[in-house]
């Protein structure tokens, strides 16, 4: 059974696990959520005290878009995420792959958040200020595959359609993806290039030596409202 659902906020790309401030549902270390939910790990729907559920809309104040970029030889991370984006084409329903079968998402990349403004100002001219997608990323989901808990998510960068696969975890109401993004595949390399000199001397380990890694860590984290049918 599926029922029409309002566009909300979300989110990446994308689409964690970051936090950010999000809120996130407590859960007891049995696998069950506070309510007595349990998941059906061949249908992907959602069951509460034996009594089928459907999933509806997502909590905004508990979704995350989180990225995690690597500097120095020693690959240290630095997280970011962007605090607004729209996502688009939810849907009410018992499996997880159709709630978001129709999905895209808008991301403005103005509202990037490292916590730290000098970072941001540096990644939002050297790096997102050389690619095509200096104001937004936009992205689809493509499918959900509930056997092996992944998604594919068509990301669009920097003027290049890039299919992602995301591994998913699904704890009680809170859902958690992840992937990684190797920025070659987007024609990033100018850009990383880019933010590499303007941070050389930030981006030396103790080996002296200087490094941006091409690869990026992508987190995207919900928290899914669930109901009675």
């Amino acid at each position: 059974m599926k029922k029409s659902a309002l566009s909300i906020v979300v989110l990446s790309t994308m689409l964690v696990a970051c936090g950010g401030g999000s809120k996130s549902s407590d859960t007891k270390e049995s696998g069950h959520d506070k309510q007595g939910a349990a998941h059906d790990s061949n249908s992907g729907a959602v069951q509460l005290q034996n009594k089928e559920v459907f999933v509806s809309v997502f909590d905004n104040s508990a979704t995350t878009v989180c990225f995690g970029a690597f500097k120095t030889t020693a690959k240290k991370e630095v997280k970011g995420w962007f605090t607004n984006f729209e996502v688009k084409g939810i849907t009410e329903a018992e499996k997880v792959e159709e709630i978001f079968e129709n999905v895209s998402i808008k991301i403005d990349v103005n509202s990037l958040d490292t916590k730290n403004q000098g970072r941001n100002a540096k990644l939002l001219a050297y790096f997102f200020g050389k690619t095509s997608s200096s104001e937004t990323i936009t992205g689809k989901v493509l499918s959900f595959d509930v056997k092996n808990k992944s998604a594919v998510l068509e990301l669009n960068f920097n003027d290049v359609k890039h299919p992602l696969t995301f591994s998913y975890d699904l704890k009680g109401d809170t859902l958690a993806m992840n992937s990684v993004l190797n920025l070659e595949d987007v024609n990033g390399m100018e850009a990383l290039a880019s933010i590499n000199k303007a941070c050389e001397a930030l981006h030396k380990g103790d080996d002296g030596i200087s490094k941006t890694w091409s690869e990026v860590n992508i987190y995207l984290s919900t928290v899914l409202n669930m109901k009675k049918d």
